[in-house]
């Protein structure tokens, strides 16, 4: 089939998704514009080009621009920006290309193409590392536009395929995870959270993360806070958080995946304190002196007056927060020297660096993973 020929039958199958190409891959679009019919498919391109740019659009600078992680992060941002678009349509998708290719000067590293797709249902990515100097720039562009063009067309069910030129020692290694239906309805926004693990009866002390990875200072904070309040830890990962991009389904498999199946998760969409306090009032938070600052800062808010209504809600709601030290540019810091609102610090207990000191970081941890 001809690469004209492919893109006919993509813009003929129903599905409509915004397209985000960053750090090559650009040939994607023209492919899918020059066609006619691309008004039945592509709702936005995006090119997000500068660092800064990038960052905007997945919702944080990531850790590496040219990466599975930074792929599907640039995918699920798409999807939430054809969701908006398109808000009646339920086969809405992101598609997103994100490369490290050949330029004027030789790279040190490798060149490489990440091509990531987000739907209501599936998360997958395909990665290539190009053989080193073997083609040109428009070659390595033209293969990972040819890689999105398949993945997509794969995807939305069409039997339809295109000659990839890959030589010899190159393959394409594909990463996906399927949602459950739990997962799915928490994503769309049908269900707030979803609890995984042991029946709940209620919800005494929450702890939210991130958790990437979950290590032992977590667990240990949980089994130090059960202990002050007399009550099991419920984890709660939030598929959007607050300065941090919103997780796709393979980061969701990944991070849950670290649980113990007798520890209790909440899948949510809650992304601040006061919505989780809403779900969950009179309940005890477990957090770090950093997030607590965040709580505090104005510029979350938009005013101090939100920020302070948002302050007496929580009271409102009965919520207390346990708050544990933080190394903070390189020194420990804990709850007693913050400067926090007497709102907030009135609905706060302390722990003591006597008590309960952990310096493992989770940022640190995965600084060491590369």
């Amino acid at each position: 089939m001809s690469r004209e020929a492919l893109v006919h039958a993509i813009h003929a199958a129903p599905p409509a998704g915004v397209v985000a190409v960053a750090g090559g891959g650009s040939q994607l679009v023209t492919d899918l514009l020059t066609v006619p019919g691309a008004s039945a498919t592509v709702l936005e391109a995006i090119v997000p080009y500068a660092p800064n740019a990038l960052g905007e659009f997945i919702g944080a600078v990531p850790e590496q621009a040219v990466s599975v992680t930074t792929a599907c992060d640039m995918a699920m941002a798409a999807f939430e920006r054809a969701r908006h678009l398109a808000p009646t349509r339920n086969d809405c998708f992101g598609l997103a290309v994100t490369a490290s290719l050949r330029t004027l000067a030789a790279k040190r590293g490798e060149h490489r193409a990440h091509v990531a797709m987000q739907t209501a249902t599936t998360t997958w990515c395909k990665s290539l590392v190009f053989d080193k100097e073997s083609r040109s720039r428009s070659d390595e562009e033209r293969l990972a536009a040819d890689i999105a063009l398949v993945g997509l067309a794969q995807a939305l069910g069409l039997d339809a395929e295109l000659p990839l030129p890959l030589h010899g020692n190159e393959h394409i290694e594909t990463r996906s995870q399927q949602a459950t239906s739990d997962w799915q309805s928490v994503l769309t926004g049908l269900a707030p959270y979803v609890a995984m693990g042991p029946p709940l009866d209620a919800v005494r002390i929450l702890m939210p993360g991130a958790f990437n990875p979950l290590h032992a200072a977590h667990r240990a904070m949980a089994a130090h806070a059960a202990k002050i309040v007399g009550a099991d830890v419920v984890f709660e990962l939030c598929i959007r958080n607050v300065d941090k991009p919103a997780l796709n389904y393979l980061a969701i498999a990944e991070r849950l995946a670290q649980f113990e199946p007798s520890e209790s998760i909440l899948l949510t969409r809650l992304p601040t304190f006061v919505e989780k306090a809403r779900q969950f009032p009179r309940v005890t938070f477990v957090l770090g002196v950093d997030t607590l600052l965040r709580i505090a800062d104005v510029k979350y808010y938009g005013s101090a007056e939100a920020r302070d209504g948002a302050l007496d809600e929580l009271a409102q709601h009965g919520c207390r927060m346990l708050v544990f030290g933080r190394i903070i540019h390189d020194r420990f810091v804990g709850f007693e020297e913050l400067e926090v609102p007497a709102a907030l610090a009135a609905i706060c207990t302390g722990v003591d660096e006597a008590e309960f000191r952990h310096d493992i970081s989770s940022t640190a941890l995965r600084g060491h993973r590369k």
